[in-house]
Parts: C-alpha cells; structure tokens; sequence
C-alpha cells in the first residue's frame, strides 16, 4: 500500500501503510500512525527477512546462548558453557 498525502487544514495528511488510516504527521517521514502500526510493521519486516534469508529459529542465531560478556572465573563453568553454545549452535557433533 502506498502513502498518499493531501493537504488539511492542520497541514498534511497521511494514508497509514498498515491500517489505511488517515492521520496528521509529526515529521515528514512518519509512515504509521501510530505504535500499534509501528509494531506490526516491524513484524513484517522481521517474517520478511526469516522467510528471505531461511532464519526460521532464534535459538540458532549467534549472540543469543549462556555466554556472557566475561568468562567465569571457574575454568570447569566456563567449559561447560562453551560446550553448551557449540552444541547451540549446531557447531558439535
């Protein structure tokens, strides 16, 4: 769906990409009108990319496991974490 714009008598007005409501921009840029719009936008988007790019689970993306930004001072913890976020990862056998 495309934006439309027209002039009101508050300014312009916008045509929302989601819903197709109309309403009154904060800046030139806004294409939804609200956070509702904005949220189902970003879910599109984020299908879009899943559907696009074959990310179907989210587990199995990097940076998401048991690993913090600092190691345990435990040698043992720590191995078992790496263990953990390789068989995560599909990386192990």
């Amino acid at each position: 769906m495309s934006i439309t714009k027209k002039m009101g008598r508050r300014g312009i007005i916008k045509t929302c990409e989601i819903c197709g409501e109309e309403f009154h921009p904060k800046h030139g840029n806004q294409k939804y009108c609200g956070e509702g719009c904005i949220r189902e936008a970003k879910t599109r988007t984020m299908r879009k990319l899943r559907k696009t790019y074959g990310i179907h689970n989210k587990k199995k993306w990097l940076g998401t496991g048991g690993l913090g930004s600092t190691p345990y001072h435990d040698f043992k913890r720590e191995m078992i974490a790496i263990q953990k976020e390789k068989v995560r990862c599909g990386l192990s056998k």
